[in-house]
């Protein structure tokens, strides 16, 4: 769906538009997998990781919001949630790992969701001007994409819910 792949190409744009930072450590792998995707509601995420450090609309009916976290002398993000506003549920839910998080490469990444079926669709052109050499992995069955860098094997993004895949800047053109 569009929003999960505007939610990775965000990774980039956004995480130097934060100003604010988090030093916890709320922002792991099994904290994101916990939340529920249209049924967690943004209060609930408010009450779990704060406010987000910018709200970006994506459309007339859904928001992103980013969360960022102090790295060594770094602000990087770690998150991204896309919300509805009608229901004010979670419709997809993004992780990006940093350093020395537990999913950094693809094949950490792959053996934590040993249990998924992956197909895997390289990015290629984006825009008659952009070109992505990244790749990929997504489940159908449980809305699970893992996009990596195929230059150096690195996870760029780990998302939950949506379809990469069916969205036109998913496609090699």
């Amino acid at each position: 769906m569009k929003y999960l792949v505007i939610g990775f190409m965000m990774v980039i744009a956004a995480g130097g538009c934060a100003t604010v930072a988090r030093t916890d450590s709320a922002f792991d792998i099994a904290s994101i997998e916990r939340l529920q995707i249209g049924k967690t509601t943004a209060n609930e995420l408010r009450a779990q990781f704060g406010e987000p450090q910018q709200i970006y609309p994506l459309s007339k009916n859904e928001d992103v919001w980013f969360y960022t976290v102090q790295e060594g002398n770094a602000v990087v993000q770690k998150a991204s949630f896309v919300l509805n506003h009608e229901s004010g549920t979670l419709l997809t839910a993004t992780w990006i790992p940093t350093g020395p998080d537990l999913l950094n490469s693809k094949e950490k990444a792959l053996a934590y969701f040993k249990g998924a079926s992956f197909q895997v669709k390289k990015i290629g052109q984006t825009a008659t001007h952009e070109y992505s050499n990244d790749e990929i992995y997504f489940d159908s069955k449980s809305a699970l994409s893992i996009r990596v860098n195929q230059n150096n094997g690195s996870v760029v993004a780990v998302a939950f819910g949506g379809n990469p895949s069916a969205s036109s800047l998913a496609t090699c053109k």
